[in-house]
């Protein structure tokens, strides 16, 4: 039996943690919903070679005080899941996210 086949078509990223997106894999973001995201569409599956690492599931005991002042750390110990997506042209070719272990 043969898989589908998978591909990097859109990304999207929250305004407040992006207040400026940048240009990503050649194209310009536009807004989603409520103005709040930002989301990149690809008309063709990109042909991008890499690998992204992914977290969920932000652990809340990281939020700063005052986030206004201190900034929300963007690093793998936030994220009660952890793991990356390998993409070679486009497709994407193996997913992982596993739980992060309690320390």
């Amino acid at each position: 039996m043969e898989q589908s086949a998978h591909y990097l078509t859109d990304f999207s990223a929250h305004l407040y943690r992006f207040p400026h997106p940048p240009t990503l894999f050649d194209t310009k973001p536009g807004q989603l919903g409520d103005g709040k995201w930002s989301i990149y569409g690809f008309s063709e599956p990109t042909d991008y070679t890499g690998v992204l690492s992914v977290g969920k599931d932000f652990d809340l005991k990281f939020w700063p005080e005052n986030e206004y002042t201190e900034r929300v750390p963007f690093c793998p110990e936030v994220y009660r899941q952890n793991g990356y997506i390998k993409i070679e042209n486009g497709r994407v070719v193996e997913k992982l996210l596993i739980p992060r272990t309690a320390k």
